[in-house]
């Protein structure tokens, strides 16, 4: 019986058009509507951490392959994205320094000392937002934004201020579905500050809707999955309803 001769290869084994520069720039291209909405709500200060970031992003991504005498890869887009992304997770208050000092941080630890793209098994974004949250969490305190008082007031207190849904969103009434629908789709556009407050959040959270079209563009481009969005609404959803119900038990038992 004759044998077939054993082929053996590096991987990777399954082959694409896709490459790493094309997958970062697409990546990069589904933030720009979250950039823009960034931009246009919070002005020249969004523009100037947007750019710190990626500009310090570029900068200590080329200086730390350099360091590590690595193949500099500034054209394969991971700096960029990585910058951009840094930017829009930040208020537009954060000073350069702080900026800077959390996007070095992030390459760093979170990305170059592990041996670069690829050998990381953390996200240097979120490596470096963490490392500035446990050291300057002033600077990075949102608290006073409608999601910040959503997390320490919960819903029910946001729900119960009319003022603020009327003045702020034309909403007279939350009664009906038809109120609540109108009121979501309000939501969805944009964030708005509390009456005679000044707006406050972080730049690429401003707006839902810049995201889900981020979002949607990279389903269609295939590069993520539905499962994960939707598992973590759903369990958001069924989080919230199980809390609401165990406070509603709580009360009826008092």
């Amino acid at each position: 019986m004759r044998e077939g001769k054993l082929i053996v290869s590096v991987p990777p084994h399954i082959q694409s058009a896709e490459t790493i520069p094309k997958i970062m720039f697409i990546t990069a291209a589904a933030l720009i509507p979250t950039a823009a909405s960034g931009i246009y709500f919070f002005g020249i200060n969004a523009v100037k951490v947007i750019v710190i970031a990626i500009l310090s992003a570029i900068v200590f991504e080329a200086g730390l392959q350099r360091l590590m005498k690595r193949e500099i890869t500034l054209k394969d887009g991971s700096a960029l994205l990585t910058g951009l992304l840094f930017g829009l997770i930040l208020p537009p208050t954060a000073p350069w320094w702080l900026i800077a000092a959390g996007v070095f941080f992030g390459m760093l630890i979170g990305k170059h000392i592990y041996g670069g793209l690829g050998n990381n098994p953390f996200n240097p974004v979120v490596v470096g937002w963490a490392a500035l949250q446990l050291s300057y969490p002033s600077y990075l305190d949102i608290s006073e934004s409608i999601l910040g008082r959503v997390k320490i007031e919960g819903t029910s207190a946001l729900v119960e201020d009319y003022v603020y849904f009327s003045e702020q969103y034309g909403v007279e009434s939350l009664e009906g579905f038809g109120a609540k629908l109108k009121l979501l789709f309000k939501l969805i556009l944009a964030w708005k500050p509390m009456p005679d407050e000044p707006l406050v959040d972080c730049i690429g959270q401003i707006s839902p809707l810049a995201i889900i079209i981020g979002g949607l563009f990279l389903l269609w481009r295939g590069y993520i999955s539905w499962h994960i969005p939707v598992s973590l609404l759903a369990s958001i959803i069924l989080c919230s309803i199980l809390g609401q119900i165990s406070a509603l038990a709580v009360i009826i038992g008092t």
